[in-house]
């Protein structure tokens, strides 16, 4: 169909595909160069946020973008190097909100963002390791995974 066809939804489907690979280094493309999945995922996401003019595509890319930078910084509470700060999670998820007032599962992350943000702030660096126990709580998580294809 020719709706399918629009560049924004081909990135937003793109970054969709991207982020559900194994997260070992991926070759480069004519459009990209050779990087890891949630790289290649925020990118094309971010890139379907700024071709868009259609406002239910974009709070999904915002949200996802959101979503997977959020999850992306938890990393840091396991020892590994986040690609993502914990900032841009919780930018990205407000715009998604600003687009869509209604976005709940944006306001659920963002929410959570916060609070891990807050309780990160107020722990001096020595405690920090034990953040970790924060994120694996039952019923403490971010929400669900980056939405499939539009």
């Amino acid at each position: 169909p020719e709706w399918i066809k629009r560049a924004d939804i081909e990135s937003y489907n793109k970054g969709a595909s991207a982020y559900t690979l194994p997260a070992e280094l991926l070759p480069a493309t004519d459009e990209r160069p050779s990087e890891y999945p949630i790289v290649r995922a925020a990118a094309y996401f971010q890139q379907a946020a700024l071709q868009s003019t259609d406002d239910r595509l974009l709070t999904l890319a915002l949200y996802n973008l959101g979503t997977l930078m959020g999850k992306d910084s938890l990393t840091v509470l396991s020892n590994n190097t986040p690609w993502f700060g914990l900032m841009e999670g919780i930018s990205k998820l407000e715009d998604a909100i600003r687009v869509d007032p209604n976005n709940d599962s944006a306001k659920y992350n963002l929410e959570f963002l916060e609070k891990l943000q807050d309780a990160i702030i107020q722990r001096p660096m020595s405690e920090q390791m034990p953040m970790a126990a924060l994120v694996q709580k039952p019923g403490h998580s971010l929400g669900e995974d980056v939405d499939k294809g539009f």
